[in-house]
């Protein structure tokens, strides 16, 4: 796992240890989102979040509540990899 990824699991995680108001060791990066009871707007919470602080911009809908932290994590690593279209 990429030093990348890792950092945006430990940002999610927070994430959603704050707002479940557990520790962030009772919260696994394989579990689904939605086994915690965030979601459709929990997940754009999610989505803001990572926005504001990586500026990584996710589409409507594009993170689901069926999405572990881990694979919003590489998701996200994903799209800050890809080219910028700065338009002509």
């Amino acid at each position: 796992m990429s030093q990348q990824v890792e950092d945006i699991e430990i940002f999610i995680i927070d994430i959603v240890s704050q707002r479940l108001e557990v520790p962030v060791e009772e919260v696994p990066s394989d579990a689904a989102i939605g086994s915690f009871g965030i979601d459709s707007f929990g997940a754009v919470e999610i989505a803001v979040a990572l926005k504001n602080t990586y500026d990584v911009l996710f589409v409507a809908g594009e993170i689901g509540v069926d999405f572990t932290i881990a694979d919003i994590a590489a998701l996200a690593v994903e799209k800050l990899a890809e080219p910028v279209d700065v338009g002509a």
